[in-house]
């Protein structure tokens, strides 16, 4: 009995060769494109970082009583207005459920504006960085 030697296949070599490649060009393509944009977004997310807390000192409730409060009373009226919004979703032919919806709407809406004149959003440097993050954002 004689055994001849198996050639090994090109073809192992060829993706072998192709395999080698391609995690050189992922590699010099990750450390050249991927990097830079890395870079922007880290710049980005630290800007974003500085003017959230710059924004910190005007939302800032001038009375913390009143503002705990009124959260914690839409947080009610949000749990009221979800089960009546279910109710209605069940039982379409009430409509004392549809009009119970908008006065909990109309309710929160108000406690919203409340809760604004509470907060120092109105002043113009609070706007000049809100607009500040919305172009850091984009």
């Amino acid at each position: 009995m004689h055994q001849e030697k198996s050639k090994k296949s090109r073809l192992t070599l060829y993706i072998g060769i192709a395999l080698v490649i391609g995690i050189l060009t992922g590699f010099i393509l990750n450390k050249q494109y991927v990097g830079t944009e890395n870079n922007r977004i880290m710049n980005a997310e630290a800007q974003q970082k500085l003017l959230r807390d710059r924004m910190k000192v005007y939302e800032q409730p001038k009375d913390t009583a009143a503002f705990q409060a009124l959260n914690k009373l839409k947080d009610q009226i949000s749990a009221k207005k979800k089960e009546t919004e279910r109710a209605v979703l069940d039982n379409s032919t009430n409509t004392s459920e549809a009009d119970e919806l908008l006065i909990y709407t109309d309710s929160l809406k108000n406690i919203n504006s409340r809760i604004a004149l509470l907060l120092d959003t109105s002043n113009t440097a609070y706007k000049a960085i809100l607009k500040e993050k919305e172009l850091v954002d984009a």
